[in-house]
């Protein structure tokens, strides 16, 4: 049991943790605020104060007479003082932002670890409040909060958009296919997707096609959202347009294979997820059992559980056997799990 009394025995404890969760709350919502918040407008106030500003042309004179560049600087986090603690902290964070992307939340990576921070306090204010547990159990169950809940979120999102993008990405190709068919450049072609196509596949060449107007390569701004999505069909339509534009060829009858061949892909995932569904209903059901009887039995007897939490054998039961499960349920998801 823990050596600390619980907090709801001391009033002048429970007052001070009522007011910092209150102004941690606040905190909480101002900055989420701050990462939701519709961006272009605050950004475009921003700019035109720049503009407006009697230093702006000085300070444009000045870089162009030191040979220094004007270019956009990407923020990990709308907190001015948080972005530079994350560039510090975590320089390399690119795997971080490209989760992110891909989920489309539009959310900063240094927005989100301050959301995952709040959920781990606010997680062990409630651990320590409800259930009279070690301080160490309570942090441990805090920290796999804070790190689990949103990366299981951003994760769901991010396939859920990948999915998504797969269904539109051949309606995106026949219509490169039609556009260059009718005598239109593969670019011209690409940029109706952005218009006609509907999110994510819309979105993503809209961004490409915003690149190649400011002079990127076509090569290099596909190869770009490549890289930030990391679906294998997306990688083919840019290996072939990168080889159609070295070799030669038909361009409309490569996409056209192309959009055959991801339609069935497609096709073939659904067949071996039908496949598999009993596997994947038995690796649930056996999952959340353990859980759902200790539930029922802790509501209809809950000093019979009692021994399991309180004895330091009972931990050690408990460990053995999350342990056992998560194994089995490893297994089982390797079993299920094909590569197409």
């Amino acid at each position: 049991m823990s050596g600390l009394a619980p907090p709801g025995t001391d009033p002048n404890t429970l007052t001070a943790l009522l007011v910092g969760g209150g102004a941690f709350v606040l905190v909480l919502l101002t900055t989420l605020w701050l990462a939701f918040a519709p961006r272009e407008e605050r950004e475009l106030a921003r700019r035109i104060e720049r503009i407006k500003s009697p230093n702006a042309r000085r300070t444009v004179e000045a870089l162009r007479e030191s040979g220094g560049t004007l270019r956009r600087q990407t923020r990990d986090s709308s907190i001015a003082g948080l972005d530079r603690l994350f560039k510090r902290a975590l320089p390399s964070g690119a795997k971080l932002r490209q989760q992110l992307e891909r989920s489309g939340l539009g959310i900063r990576a240094g927005d989100y670890l301050l959301a995952s921070l709040g959920l781990g306090v606010a997680a062990f204010a409630m651990l320590w409040l409800l259930l009279d547990l070690p301080l160490a159990a309570d942090a441990a169950l805090a920290l796999l909060v804070a790190a689990g809940i949103p990366h299981v979120v951003v994760g769901h999102l991010s396939k859920r958009r990948t999915k998504r993008f797969l269904a539109l990405l051949p309606e995106g190709l026949d219509l490169i296919v039609r556009g260059i068919r009718s005598g239109l450049p593969a670019t011209e072609a690409m940029n109706t997707i952005g218009a006609e196509i509907a999110d994510p596949v819309g979105a993503e060449f809209r961004q490409v096609m915003d690149q190649v107007k400011i002079g990127v390569g076509l090569d290099e701004a596909m190869w770009s959202a490549a890289r930030r999505l990391q679906i294998a069909e997306f990688n083919f339509l840019v290996i072939s347009l990168a080889i159609q534009q070295e070799t030669g060829g038909n361009l409309a009858e490569i996409l056209e294979k192309l959009s055959d061949m991801v339609r069935r892909r497609e096709q073939m995932r659904l067949k071996v997820k039908a496949m598999s569904s009993e596997a994947r209903a038995s690796a649930m059901i056996i999952g959340s059992l353990p859980f759902i009887m200790g539930s029922v039995i802790t509501f209809l007897n809950p000093g019979y559980m009692n021994g399991l939490f309180g004895d330091p054998r009972g931990w050690v039961m408990l460990g053995m056997g999350f342990a056992s499960l998560g194994f089995g349920l490893l297994v089982m998801a390797k079993m299920v799990r094909f590569e197409i």
